[in-house]
């Protein structure tokens, strides 16, 4: 199982990757399969969230996900706090 979710957390990767600040519903169909199913992909997704490597912002459409260390689109920023999470300004 801990392989399943590592592949899955790689495809995420690399579809945040090339789409940057894709909405996790977006991510889903893009992915999901009978290899992946949304269980997989929701535990690697989660990993890869708590390990830092990718950020949710709330916002539209129930948010987007970004790589850490990407550019926020859509006119917002972010800036790395002490507790090495992000915060939102919609300025």
């Amino acid at each position: 199982m801990m392989t399943k979710i590592a592949i899955a957390a790689g495809d995420i990767w690399l579809v945040i990757d090339v789409n940057d600040g894709i909405s996790k519903n977006e991510l889903f169909e893009r992915l999901e399969s009978q290899e992946r199913p949304r269980e997989v992909l929701l535990m690697a997704l989660g990993w890869l969230i708590y390990g830092k490597h990718v950020k949710w912002v709330p916002g539209k459409s129930g948010g987007q996900l970004f790589l850490v260390g990407s550019t926020v689109k859509e006119g917002l920023s972010h800036e790395k706090s002490d507790q090495n999470s992000f915060v939102v300004n919609n300025s």
